[in-house]
């Protein structure tokens, strides 16, 4: 799969992923219950999917060639059929929401984490239903197309949905730089996303999209940013230690990875004092900053340590974070910073 972005840096087409109150006088409308608004959207969801097919299978091309198309109920070509059609379940506003996602590429790449930054095109598009009419025609409506990304975009800090679905998708496999020449992404994560309002806009009239509005996106995930939240020297994916079912390992840079800390949901907190590992600058609440625990001993040269890198490469003798025993390479082992036994 190859995308070509422009090296004159094509004008940027805005759209507000991260979800602020938008500057036009729409504003937004009173507040409905979260569980029954999501029962609305759900059925025209999943009414969409077992009666529109896409035209694209690999995410390949301009989004603007890539099509649904209207089939009968119980055609078995629907999007509801596609074995690449997944989902995920959501716990957000008291609410257990179901994001369905069409899996057209994997993408060769590292999965970012939900708390990294992102360089994706995508073409956006909502469905609006007046539930006080009960006739509405739920065919999408673009209102927004970004072909030529040209900044990263923090997916903390983006609409959840977002955040949500790109984990579970690779970046490019390589990227080109020729000078004076395009920017060329090959292999990367394709597919679409359907975004329920209750993990979007909701309420907020944004822009064109009106108040309660499901979200379809397109999208190409082309390649990743790492953050370091806390600046302790480990990158926040790395931080992730309550896995998704299925990940064992924590060095894998292809597994999903997701990271939460708002005042209805904290995750991955070794400590237990409230603050996820990502964001904490002592991970153990030992007393001793994790930055501290992971510098190599005997490299401070003027003020200025060398630190192990989180993950170890035995083959090639290079020596991860150890375990306070000494464990420099087992997959398994708890490494020093997250052993508050360990002075």
């Amino acid at each position: 799969m190859k995308k070509f972005l422009s090296v004159f840096g094509l004008a940027l087409l805005v759209f507000n992923l991260n979800g602020c109150k938008p500057d036009d006088d729409g504003g937004s409308v009173p507040l409905r219950d979260y569980q029954t608004q999501y029962n609305v959207e759900k059925v025209n969801i999943e009414n969409f999917l077992k009666t529109h097919t896409y035209s694209s299978t690999t995410g390949q091309g301009d989004f603007n060639s890539a099509t649904f198309t209207t089939v009968p109920l119980g055609d078995p070509q629907a999007l509801i059929n596609d074995p690449n059609l997944k989902s995920r379940v959501v716990r957000a506003n008291d609410v257990d929401y179901t994001l369905y996602y069409l899996k057209l590429n994997e993408g060769a790449g590292d999965h970012p984490s939900n708390v990294d930054q992102v360089l994706a095109a995508y073409q956006g598009s909502y469905i609006y239903d007046n539930i006080e009419v009960e006739t509405d025609d739920l065919t999408p409506v673009e209102f927004e197309t970004d072909n030529f990304p040209q900044q990263l975009l923090g997916l903390e800090s983006a609409i959840r949905g977002w955040g949500e679905i790109l984990p579970q998708f690779g970046i490019a496999g390589s990227v080109s730089n020729n000078p004076g020449e395009p920017q060329t992404f090959d292999d990367f994560g394709a597919g679409l996303m359907f975004i329920p309002s209750g993990l979007a806009y909701y309420n907020v009239y944004t822009g064109t999209i009106p108040s309660y509005s499901t979200l379809i996106f397109k999208f190409k995930l082309y390649s990743l940013y790492r953050l370091d939240h806390d600046a302790d020297g480990i990158l926040s994916w790395q931080e992730d230690v309550d896995f998704e079912p299925g990940v064992t390992n924590a060095d894998d840079p292809k597994a999903p990875r997701y990271m939460y800390f708002s005042e209805s949901l904290i995750t991955d907190d070794s400590d237990g004092d409230g603050i996820p590992n990502f964001r904490d600058v002592d991970d153990d609440n030992d007393n001793v900053l994790t930055k501290s625990e992971i510098r190599i001993p005997g490299t401070e040269v003027n003020g200025v340590w060398q630190y192990y890198p989180y993950t170890a490469n035995e083959a090639d003798g290079v020596q991860g974070i150890p375990s306070c025993s000494g464990d420099f390479f087992s997959e398994t082992r708890v490494r020093r910073h997250l052993d508050n036994t360990c002075n």
